[in-house]
């Protein structure tokens, strides 16, 4: 099974880092996140979003972007190398799958009891 690497080129410089969960499959054909519909996707919001968002104007997916240009103050990088989408995997691999959502949706963690919003104090 191909896995998806992340992009980051330069600790030092980075001032973002996107987590995301895993990768999917346009991920996996072009070996980086965020390089297909999730990718434009995440373009297309940090464009309308942010004032002078550093892929202003750029109509690619930003992983695609990041990996072609070299720009080092924003990285992408996966909880998980490998897919957790069953679509990905050849007929037969759903174990794999299931393995994963198991650890993904565990019935025995707690539900998060803090629900504040983003920004608000602690």
């Amino acid at each position: 099974m191909k896995s998806v690497m992340d992009i980051i080129n330069k600790v030092a410089d980075l001032k973002v880092v996107l987590v995301l969960e895993s990768p999917y499959k346009d991920e996996l054909i072009h070996n980086h996140p965020l390089a297909g519909k999730s990718g434009k996707a995440v373009t297309d919001y940090i464009n309308r979003n942010i004032q002078n968002s550093p892929v202003s104007g750029i109509n690619l997916p930003i992983g695609c972007f990041l990996k072609v240009n070299n720009f080092t103050k924003l990285g992408i990088i996966n909880s998980s190398w490998l897919p957790l989408d069953e679509t990905c995997y050849p007929c037969g691999s759903s174990n794999i799958i299931k393995s994963f959502n198991l650890i993904r949706r565990n019935p025995k963690s707690g539900k998060r009891k803090n629900r504040r919003s983003w920004g608000q104090p602690t």
